[in-house]
């Protein structure tokens, strides 16, 4: 059998090599490969692009969620360390309903005439059993959204001025929301201790920390 050098069988049934220059030898190249390569890349980053821009539309959707269904009815901002009255269930920031609370007490009538700030009940009992109770429900969930919120900001390139880039883990809301739970959660722990035997000079306390005027209070010590 003879092999000639195009690559083709002859009628003769030889077979033929094919030359350097053709076709195939040309899908071999660097350049073709490298090509290949490059449409393979950028079909990659496409596909990261779109992901992108889904868990950035998941996180706008999840923060307005977040802003609907967990403002608190005081501050009007999402609610950090969410407390609810015993009496009707109504939430709100600890921070918020605590400042709310102390502000309609005294040292005399204590919280006789502290009421919910949504449905005006009376905080009853309060003289034996601390008229606020965690609400776990709503914390658990606002830390996740917020957590959810928090990652996208984080990876995506928001302007400043954008309701997501506040949420970034040095975003100005993000700062604001973690201080008041904190403060939240520390404040309703101390009083949680103290009830129901909170003295006068407790109470006094508390009220300044709260930024609470005492000027009364201390005049009825005096």
């Amino acid at each position: 059998m003879k092999v000639s050098s195009d690559g083709a069988t002859n009628a003769r049934g030889n077979v033929q090599i094919a030359p350097a220059n053709s076709k195939w030898e040309k899908l071999r190249r660097p350049s073709f490969i490298h090509r290949l390569r490059a449409l393979d890349i950028a079909s990659k980053k496409e596909k990261e692009s779109l992901q992108c821009k889904d868990s950035e539309l998941v996180a706008r959707a999840t923060l307005t969620r977040l802003e609907e269904c967990f403002t608190c009815p005081i501050c009007y901002e999402v609610m950090a360390c969410p407390y609810s009255t015993r009496q009707c269930g109504h939430s709100f920031c600890a921070i918020c309903i605590l400042t709310w609370s102390f502000t309609r007490s005294s040292l005399l009538g204590g919280f006789d005439l502290a009421d919910c700030p949504n449905c005006r009940n009376a905080l009853i009992d309060a003289s034996q059993t601390l008229p606020f109770t965690p609400n776990t429900t709503a914390r658990d969930s606002i830390r996740g959204m917020i957590n959810t919120i928090s990652k996208v900001a984080d990876s995506i390139n928001a302007l400043a001025s954008d309701s997501l880039a506040e949420w970034r883990k040095d975003g100005r809301a993000q700062g604001v929301w973690g201080q008041k739970e904190r403060d939240g959660n520390t404040e309703m722990s101390q009083l949680a201790k103290l009830w129901p035997e909170v003295n006068s000079d407790d109470y006094i306390a508390i009220k300044k920390r709260l930024g609470i005027s005492v000027e009364s209070d201390l005049a009825l010590i005096a």
